[in-house]
């Protein structure tokens, strides 16, 4: 399987390393964390208090964990 690279692809292991095994929310554009957390609902309640309803969640794994979908 050939790996897609190019303009819409997004290097973010530099914005994301300092949130090993956490919640984070990023911003629209996917160039900074609005809010991290331990957990899912904790990270969705911190965004309510802030009115943010635009980040894109994701889980930063542990570093010396893979996934494979």
């Amino acid at each position: 399987m050939k790996q897609r690279s190019g303009k819409n692809s997004k290097d973010i292991s530099n914005i994301l390393s300092a949130y090993e095994d956490k919640w984070v929310a990023l911003s629209p554009d996917g160039k900074r964390v609005n809010a991290s957390a331990k957990s899912l609902e904790q990270l969705e309640k911190k965004l309510r208090k802030l009115g943010d309803k635009d980040s894109i969640y994701t889980r930063v794994l542990p570093f010396d964990q893979t996934f494979a979908p």
